[in-house]
């Protein structure tokens, strides 16, 4: 190919990336999905290794990859965080926390705007 024509297809790719990119933001807003919290026990000591999973009711996305459930595990203060991007101004979800010889806790909500939890999961009678 010669240089003109070259530069021609350069153009025409050039041209067809800056509409792409002028038309994928268009109908489309992004949302900050955040949900976090602290888990303790009864007497307030933070617990962890707490398993804490989220399931959503809409597609979220971390990074370019989608999902609808998501699981972390808390650290030494008890602390967990799920933070996502939605397409939605409001998506709800469902929240279980489980650790082995304390009863389940289970919440629902919806987000954005974050929600920040506090929760005392109680010993188990089992």
């Amino acid at each position: 190919m010669t240089a003109p024509g070259r530069r021609c297809m350069l153009g025409v790719a050039m041209s067809v990336l800056a509409v792409g990119c002028a038309t994928a933001g268009r109908g489309s807003k992004d949302f900050q999905f955040v949900v976090a919290g602290i888990v303790r026990d009864s007497d307030g000591l933070p617990l962890e290794v707490v398993v804490v999973q989220l399931a959503l009711e809409r597609t979220a996305f971390h990074g370019t990859t989608s999902l609808r459930e998501a699981q972390r595990i808390t650290d030494s203060t008890g602390s967990f965080s799920f933070a996502f991007i939605v397409h939605r101004r409001s998506v709800p979800y469902g929240l279980i926390c489980r650790k082995a010889g304390y009863a389940d806790y289970s919440a629902s909500g919806s987000a954005p705007p974050a929600r920040q939890y506090q929760i005392a999961l109680r010993t188990s009678t089992n």
